[in-house]
């Protein structure tokens, strides 16, 4: 009769612990975890500028490595968004005057700006597990 009382008691303990843990876990992530939105990223309600993103990853090395590729990699698409736009107007300005260089140039441009695209899309899923691994991080300290 003893055994059961002690066993009751342990297994109600054990019911309890995991309760209150859950119960710190959720405050912990309402408090702590943050999320995107497009040029926003939202943490306890509040909305902030994705350039101040950077502040939040104190406590995830791991995160703030992809964060690190997600900006060089944000930086590689505008570069090439760029240059292909440079070359799409200029062959199309050039068009007019020698038409062998003006379409050649806004054919060069086509692939420069799908490169533009390719680093724009593993930007995005860079930051976006830098965002995952920085709540993983903050969430199991």
């Amino acid at each position: 009769m003893l055994l059961r009382k002690i066993s009751i008691g342990v297994v109600f303990l054990c019911i309890a612990t995991t309760a209150l843990s859950q119960v710190d876990l959720k405050a912990k992530y309402e408090k702590e975890v943050i999320y995107l939105s497009g040029r926003y990223y939202f943490k306890k309600n509040q909305r902030y500028p994705i350039r101040n993103l950077s502040s939040e990853f104190q406590n995830s090395q791991d995160g703030l490595v992809e964060l690190n590729l997600a900006k060089s990699d944000s930086r590689k698409a505008k570069g090439f968004l760029l240059i292909g736009a440079l070359a799409y107007f200029s062959g199309a300005i050039v068009l007019s005057n020698n038409e062998d260089v003006g379409i050649g140039l806004v054919v060069v441009s086509i692939p420069i700006n799908l490169l533009s695209i390719h680093f724009s899309l593993k930007a995005n899923k860079k930051l976006n597990r830098a965002v995952w691994l920085r709540n993983r991080d903050i969430l199991i300290e």
